[in-house]
């Protein structure tokens, strides 16, 4: 059942969680005005923990608003206008009580909304299917069959596909256009920076070799320009995100790494000011742990370059088991995942298995540390999918089995900070 059919949302209202298109079928007959994800100035992503394994028309299916700064007021008609993260939600007055029962902070069955906002069960869960978005998101990094991946990922309701120039010997986003033109609901983020060996008689053809000539990474602007129209050409779109690569490549000079970043980010702000990209962000390995630059750093940055309603819009960085420290400091009250959600940005962890090399650690001692009932793999994701601020997952999975599993993962119940520093405890950073 459609929620613009029932009236729930007003007209004119806006969405930023889950897919657009996905809402468009169903909204665009009632004359709603859909947001246009991180293409527009001030998105940020709903966080909403969904707890328990049952579906979401589950009635005891546990909704819990994680996202910082959440309020809740009503227009001058009368609608229930809700604000989080950066965003803003416009409803009919009707579904203001149960908007008022997220916003204070605690968790909710979905039988107990529906009864707050005399709504049906169903519909209360297609209301929260339309804030929020899913955490396990499709990477693509060390990926053997790129395309069947990503599929068997979208198969079990991904909606997130992480991909690079140089992923898969240069052909990973070629290998995902006929996936992604079947599936338009499903977003995709890519990168600049790193220019595969394929790639460079191209560049040096368009007059813009890669900088660093024997490891192929450059970030000067026409680089830049040059990688971001293959990459629309070769995605058949225009990518939602767009990151900075492991900014730090090379660079041991953090005077040079700001110039290096400026540059780009300049770039990059003008390609989303034309609308040739969504948005932009920074995937790192190791900038922001060595000290290189920090969140707080980057969202200065794009302030100086932007202004108010810049385009910057996510952090991506490793969490995982051997990845603890700053999951340590989140809990503490400081760091990257602390200061991207002060921010309002998303965070997409990579690596959260390790390359697969964490599952050959997972004993029966420490899964049961973590969480008894999970599996080896959903134990090493859900301390992931647990840390204070993440937005998304970034898996790389070959069969759908293994999807099943990480999906199966994101529907667990999120671990307490307590248990998370008993990890960390068990453990070490």
């Amino acid at each position: 059942m459609d929620l613009c059919d029932e009236g729930f949302l007003s007209p004119g209202a806006q969405f930023a969680g889950g897919s657009e298109d996905d809402v468009h079928a169903s909204a665009s007959a009632c004359g709603l005005q859909l947001g246009d994800g991180f293409g527009k100035a001030g998105h940020r992503r709903l966080d909403i923990a969904l707890t328990d394994t049952g579906e979401r028309k589950d009635p005891a299916l546990a909704v819990h608003l994680v996202t910082a700064r959440a309020r809740l007021h009503s227009d001058r008609e009368g609608n229930a206008v809700l604000t989080a993260g950066g965003e803003e939600w416009t409803f009919a007055p009707q579904v203001a009580p149960l908007l008022s029962l997220l916003v204070d902070g605690g968790r909710h069955r979905l039988d107990a909304l529906a009864r707050a906002a005399g709504l049906r069960v169903g519909q209360v869960a297609q209301l929260v299917s339309e804030l929020v978005d899913g955490e396990v998101a499709a990477g693509t990094y060390r990926c053997r069959d790129v395309a069947r991946s990503v599929a068997a990922a979208m198969n079990v309701g991904v909606t997130w596909v992480d991909t690079a120039p140089n992923y898969a010997s240069g052909t990973a986003e070629a290998s995902l256009r006929s996936v992604l033109e079947a599936c338009p609901q499903v977003r995709v983020s890519t990168k600049v920076g790193f220019v595969p060996d394929s790639d460079r008689p191209a560049a040096r053809d368009a007059g813009v070799p890669p900088h660093d000539r024997d490891r192929g990474h450059c970030l000067a602007r026409p680089c830049i320009a040059w990688q971001l129209a293959r990459s629309r050409a070769r995605l058949g779109r225009a990518p939602d995100l767009v990151f900075v690569h492991n900014p730090e490549h090379d660079r041991a000079d953090r005077a040079d790494l700001s110039r290096t970043l400026t540059e780009a980010f300049e770039e990059l702000e003008g390609s989303a000011d034309a609308g040739d990209i969504g948005g932009y962000g920074v995937a790192t390995w190791s900038g922001l742990s060595s000290g290189m630059f920090t969140v707080s750093d980057l969202t200065a940055l794009a302030e100086t370059v932007g202004g108010p309603h810049h385009h910057f819009r996510a952090v991506q960085f490793p969490v995982s088991l051997v990845h603890l420290a700053v999951v340590a400091d989140a809990l503490d009250g400081r760091g990257a995942l602390v200061e991207a959600r002060e921010a309002g940005l998303d965070v997409f962890t990579s690596a959260p298995l390790g390359g697969g090399e964490l599952l050959g650690a997972m004993t029966d001692e420490l899964v049961r540390v973590i969480d008894p009932a999970a599996s080896p793999a959903q134990a090493a994701l859900l301390v992931t999918l647990s840390a204070p601020g993440v937005s998304r997952v970034l898996l790389s999975a070959s069969t759908p089995a293994h999807w099943a599993d990480a999906v199966g993962a994101s529907a667990r119940e999120p671990l307490s900070p307590d248990r998370l520093r008993k990890v960390i405890d068990v453990l070490g950073t």
